[in-house]
């Protein structure tokens, strides 16, 4: 997948997820509030990848998740809705086959930081879901066993994603 349907994909799932926002009614969370949550998450997220697991205690949360990429948040609200900002780091690398300006590479790789942020809402029910966008630096490279390929961006990624807190 190259960067550009990768973009694609990611401006369809935020359209998706933010068009669905007004559909559901969030409410509070309600009851004794918890000091630590763990939440499963599936969605597109520079925290979570595309798959992943949030480790939240009191205001901090520690995000692993697949492909490579993880970060730490800081929510304003820890036990209901609540905005939240934070850092992340992402990369992952691949075999693959693509001519660049007449030059085949197999190898290609990226690696990109930054910072995001955005608002959590999180449901009686434990379900959650939260939108937000991260800006960042990004490096891409191509190679193979002779060339080697580097562009640098700076890039604004959207973020989406469901879980379950437990």
């Amino acid at each position: 997948m190259n960067a550009s349907q990768q973009k694609t994909i990611s401006w369809t799932a935020a359209f998706f997820f933010l068009a669905l926002g007004p559909v559901v009614s969030p409410v509070q969370a309600e009851g004794t509030p918890k000091d630590s949550l763990v939440t499963p998450k599936i969605g597109f997220s520079p925290f979570t990848g595309i798959v992943g697991l949030e480790v939240q205690h009191k205001h901090l949360a520690l995000d692993l998740g697949i492909p490579l990429s993880g970060g730490i948040r800081y929510y304003f609200r820890p036990e209901r809705h609540s905005w939240f900002a934070g850092l992340y780091g992402m990369g992952w690398g691949y075999d693959h086959d693509e001519t660049k300006d007449s030059v085949p590479y197999t190898h290609y790789a990226l690696i990109t930081g930054g910072a995001a942020g955005g608002y959590r809402w999180l449901w009686r029910s434990r379900w959650s879901l939260e939108l937000g966008l991260a800006l960042g630096y990004q490096e891409q490279t191509w190679t193979n066993s002779t060339a080697k390929r580097w562009e640098s961006s700076i890039a604004l990624w959207p973020l989406a994603a469901f879980g379950i807190a437990f």
